[in-house]
């Protein structure tokens, strides 16, 4: 029995720490996300900037219509707030991380990497994952979690105390034995004496009891039994929906990196128009909005692919360090 709970506790403990690493990464993911996402909206923020003050300029000149200039400086004052807002938010999941390394929240930390990765191992991951032996392949890799170890090891301690339970109804056996020496008939000498038998002995007045703690243990034991195979179900459509989401995801950036492109050659187009005076600030600022989304879309699903990929492992145990650094400023 403490073989096993040294073993229950053992996985347990692997679980946490495949659950911290799992969370980590996830954090990391989220600082890499958000600064792109600043990035993006700083160079957002300097094109409208630009068009902000050739209005300002073309105002002077008598060439725009002040509610021109005003519907830019209202763009302006917006991107500039939500730029405040995801500086801020990276911030907290700095503070974020620091606290799941167990450092202070007050630390500085230094993030470097992409999300733009080439996916190489991913892909072969998800290849042995989909192929003919794929589903043979998710059921080896789910039976090395952690948390399935730990349940089973949870059925195999209650199988034991079914057994032990049981056994309350077998007869006890006891060989017994003795030697002893008097003296002799003539009381001139000694003689040794042997005595040997056995001792069995049977529970009947109290089979009621034991009855009751084999239907306990037989309810632990189903039970446990029940836990391990809902568990093994929970971790089958884990796997399941880390691979739909990791396809949703590739999909996404394939569509939205297309779109980004178009967006931003639109833009461009849009801000000529608007200088030389063919068109209007309106669809000067809704090419700008659109070029805006489709990066931040981009730049979200590349993120989204990334939370997938982090899924896919710790479901199918499948965890290693990632190829990242961090380190205190």
């Amino acid at each position: 029995a403490a073989t096993k709970d040294e073993g229950i506790a053992r996985a347990g403990l692997a679980y946490s720490r495949e659950t911290l690493i799992a969370a980590v990464t996830d954090t990391f993911n989220s600082i890499l996300y958000l600064k792109s996402l600043r990035r993006a909206k700083e160079k957002t923020l300097a094109a409208i900037k630009k068009t902000r003050n050739e209005a300002a300029l073309r105002l002077k000149l008598g060439r725009i219509a002040p509610l021109d200039l005003m519907e830019i400086d209202t763009q302006v004052a917006s991107e500039r707030l939500d730029l405040v807002r995801t500086r801020e938010t990276l911030k907290r999941t700095g503070q974020q991380l620091c606290l799941l390394l167990g450092w202070s929240p007050e630390t500085g930390i230094e993030t470097r990497g992409s999300l733009e990765r080439n996916g190489k191992e991913e892909a072969a991951l998800v290849a042995s994952l989909t192929g003919p032996s794929g589903r043979g392949r998710i059921k080896a890799c789910i039976g090395k979690r952690p948390d399935i170890l730990r349940a089973g090891k949870m059925v195999e301690k209650a199988d034991e105390s079914l057994k032990i339970a049981k056994g309350l109804r077998l007869p006890s056996v006891d060989l017994v034995g003795d030697y002893g020496r008097h003296a002799g008939s003539g009381l001139d000498g000694a003689e040794g004496r042997w005595s040997a038998g056995i001792h069995v002995s049977l529970n009947i007045f109290n089979s009621g009891l034991i009855s009751a703690e084999v239907a306990r243990a037989r309810a632990k034991r189903d039970a446990a039994a029940e836990a391990l195979n809902g568990l093994m179900l929970k971790a089958e459509s884990q796997v399941y929906a880390a691979l739909s989401s990791l396809r949703e995801a590739g999909a996404r950036i394939a569509l939205a990196g297309k779109a980004r492109m178009t967006a931003g050659e639109a833009y461009k187009i849009e801000t000529l128009r608007y200088r030389k005076g063919t068109g209007t600030v309106t669809d000067l600022l809704k090419a700008q909005a659109a070029w805006w989304l489709a990066k931040a879309q981009y730049i979200r699903a590349l993120f989204d692919r990334q939370q997938a990929v982090t899924a896919l492992r710790i479901a199918t145990a499948v965890t290693r360090p990632a190829e990242r650094s961090a380190g205190q400023q």
